[in-house]
């Protein structure tokens, strides 16, 4: 009985040991022509690859969704092909690139637009990478074009995540 009992209280000081898993809360921010912005709702990094004639590629997307009055919403995504699970600064090309949705509403009237950047200037840097976790910086220059020559231009600096995989 006394061997049972020493057994038992081993198990239960081994099981209450046992480390727990650390609350993780992923990240997705950024500054927009100067003013600061902090995704808070569907904050995702997730990958696929895509068969295709073209296009066997392995894709991550970045991504997240924010609220910054009641007039005022949006969400960004960057999404890198040829995207080898490995750190280091990309160039968002296309296929794949960055893509902002503004939407504003200024009394019952909903307006709003997709702004999109490619090239040189859209840099995505990987600094860690693993199977449950990914963080990085990134910035680029999106525009939305609204006539013939003419386009509105936003800017985006300082933008930093650490999200959570989706497998």
């Amino acid at each position: 009985m006394k061997a049972y009992c020493t057994l038992l209280l081993c198990l239960l000081l081994l099981v209450g040991c046992r480390k727990k898993e650390e609350a993780f809360s992923s990240y997705l921010r950024f500054t927009m022509d100067g003013k600061t912005i902090e995704c808070s709702r569907n904050i995702e990094a997730s990958g696929n690859y895509i068969r295709g004639t073209n296009l066997n590629t392995q894709v991550i997307t970045i991504s997240g969704d924010w609220t910054t009055s009641v007039q005022e919403a949006g969400s960004i995504a960057l999404e890198l092909f040829n995207y080898n699970n490995t750190t280091g600064e990309w160039q968002l090309e296309s296929p794949g690139g960055a893509t902002l949705w503004l939407e504003f509403l200024n009394g019952s009237l909903l307006t709003g637009g997709t702004y999109s950047a490619r090239g040189a200037d859209t840099k995505l840097i990987i600094e860690q990478v693993d199977d449950r976790y990914i963080k990085g910086r990134f910035s680029f220059d999106a525009s939305m074009i609204t006539g013939p020559g003419t386009a509105v231009k936003k800017t985006v600096t300082n933008g930093a995540f650490h999200i959570k995989r989706n497998p």
